[in-house]
């Protein structure tokens, strides 16, 4: 099992493939930092392992709009989201709400999602990742 901790962060994301693991956490919107660790549980104990980590950057994600603004319950609808700093080299999750979707990032600046199918009709909250505290735009869904 591969932990990732944190004290000022809380949510973590974790993959572990090949011999090495991923902690990603969401950028903070105020200027600080974030304190890390990496475990690996053997057995019944834990090791820390520091000696070998590695760090990457990457400015915060935005959300500017949405086109087009208006789709349909059935889901399906084509939705060109433009922004910044998309990360193009990443596998891209967008949230309606509790559920995931693929987004296809075609620039630092554009991705494209299909909706899914909405239980009712109303404004419907996009997040840039699938954190909900990422970066949101609005999303208006009729008949």
């Amino acid at each position: 099992v591969d932990m990732c901790s944190s004290i000022n962060v809380t949510e973590a994301t974790v993959a572990s493939a090949h011999g090495s693991v991923t902690c990603s956490w969401n950028a903070v919107s105020a200027a600080g930092f974030v304190q890390v660790g990496a475990y690996a549980v053997l057995s019944t104990y834990s090791q820390y392992v520091g000696d070998q980590l590695q760090f990457e950057y990457y400015d915060a994600l935005s959300l500017t709009n949405a086109d087009p603004q208006i789709g349909s319950t059935e889901g399906g609808t084509v939705l060109f989201i433009s922004g910044a700093n998309f990360r193009k080299d990443d596998v891209s999750q967008n949230m309606f709400g509790s559920t995931a979707v693929v987004a296809h990032v075609v620039s630092s600046a554009l991705s494209i999602v299909e909706t899914p199918p909405f239980a009712s009709r109303g404004i419907k909250t996009i997040y840039g990742s699938v954190y909900e505290n990422a970066p949101s735009i609005g999303f208006s869904v009729v008949d």
